[in-house]
C-alpha cells in the first residue's frame, strides 16, 4: 500500500481498507448475469466479476442496461453464443435532449472507444464487436514480454 503524507500511517491504511471494503460493497451490487434470463457461458463469471471489479476500482459506474435503469454508465454484457463480454458506454437518458444528437453520438462513439483503451490498461484482452462501435473483453492479457 502506498502511504498518503497528509496523514498519519495507522489513518492512511484505515482509509485504504475502507476504500477497498467500498470497493467490494460496489461490485457486489453489479448484476454479474447477461441480465436476459440467459445462462452464462462457462468461465465468464470470473471475467465479468474481475472487468466490473477493475472498471469500479477507477472509478466508473456499471449500468444495469438490460435492466433498463435510469442514468449511465457502463454496460457489461456476457456472451451467451461465444466467449467474452461486450463493453459499452450507456448515456444518461437526457444525452441527447441536452447535448443535442450529434454531440450525444460523439459521445458514444468516443466512450466505446476509450472504454476498450482502459480495459487494455486494466490488463484485459479486447477486440472490435459488431458494427456498432461495441468491444469484445475475451479474457486477461497474458504477460508482456
Amino acid at each position: 500500500m502506498t502511504t498518503d503524507p497528509r496523514f498519519p500511517g495507522d489513518e492512511t491504511e484505515m482509509m485504504q481498507a475502507q476504500a477497498v471494503k467500498r470497493l467490494a460493497a460496489d461490485v457486489d451490487e453489479v448484476a454479474l448475469s447477461d441480465g436476459y434470463g440467459n445462462h452464462l457461458r462457462p468461465g465468464a463469471l470470473p471475467l465479468l466479476d474481475a472487468l466490473a471489479r477493475s472498471l469500479v476500482t477507477a472509478g466508473f459506474t456499471i449500468h444495469d442496461c438490460a435492466g433498463r435503469a435510469p442514468g449511465g454508465g457502463v454496460c457489461l454484457t456476457p456472451l451467451t453464443t461465444q466467449d467474452g463480454i461486450v463493453i459499452t458506454w450507456t448515456q444518461h437518458d437526457a444525452a441527447e435532449t441536452e447535448l443535442a444528437w450529434e454531440a450525444s453520438q460523439e459521445v458514444q462513439t468516443t466512450m466505446n472507444r476509450d472504454l476498450a483503451c482502459i480495459a487494455v490498461v486494466l490488463g484485459f484482452e479486447v477486440e472490435p464487436f459488431g458494427s456498432a462501435g461495441a468491444r469484445r473483453v475475451t479474457g486477461l492479457a497474458g504477460p508482456q514480454s
